[in-house]
């Protein structure tokens, strides 16, 4: 009971003074800063988690035999520097709200598969279907309620497939979502589900965003 009056309290700081309040200042401010020390520092917990992270991504790609790739709220880029060496021949393309993490990402990849941009996740500016796969990590569970579906939307819109990774730790103040229900309302083939409660606590969502 004392924990989940504790993450009440850090959500109820966060809508009202942080990440939710205004999320691009967030992410240009405190929350680029976090990551930025991450890929400074690559604390052991913060790398067993982007591993994983890349493990299953990697895997997602091999099998879908994809070849342009959506990183939806990239921050610095560090899962496609990862994947570049890889996917021989992989296209990237990085989105992210904050300016300063996109500079980041292009200071950390220059490499003519890869292009970053900044934007938002509910307004991406491509065609439909444009992607083969997106993937998007630790991303949604920073997202009011009432945005994340918008953002679902898009994704759906923009790419043929969808990667959905979440990790929720007790000290996390992230929201928790139905991901596969809702991609499964949106008309899309539910083809994993699954969530490993062995910490940290890791949700892993891959739809197929066509029917047939």
């Amino acid at each position: 009971m004392i924990r989940k009056i504790i993450l009440m309290l850090r959500r109820i700081k966060y809508n009202y003074f942080g990440i939710y309040r205004n999320p691009s200042e967030y992410w240009n401010g405190a929350g680029v800063d976090s990551f930025l020390r991450i890929k400074k520092n690559s604390p052991p917990s913060a790398m067993n988690k982007l591993e994983k992270g890349t493990k299953i991504i990697y895997k997602v790609i091999h099998t879908l035999n994809a070849e342009y790739i959506l990183d939806a709220g990239c921050g610095y880029g560090r899962f496609i520097v990862e994947l570049l060496p890889l996917t021989q021949g992989t296209r990237f393309m990085g989105i992210d709200i904050s300016n300063r993490a996109i500079s980041s990402a292009q200071d950390f990849c220059n490499d003519k598969r890869v292009s970053f941009e900044h934007g938002t996740l509910s307004n991406i500016l491509v065609k439909d279907k444009h992607f083969d796969l997106a993937f998007t990590f630790g991303v949604m569970a920073y997202i009011k309620p009432k945005e994340v579906k918008c953002i679902m939307k898009e994704l759906v819109r923009v790419s043929k497939f969808i990667l959905h990774m979440e990790v929720y730790e007790e000290k996390e103040i992230g929201w928790t979502y139905p991901y596969g229900k809702w991609y499964r309302n949106m008309g899309c083939k539910l083809m994993l589900d699954y969530t490993v409660d062995i910490p940290p606590k890791f949700n892993v969502v891959l739809v197929k965003t066509e029917r047939g």
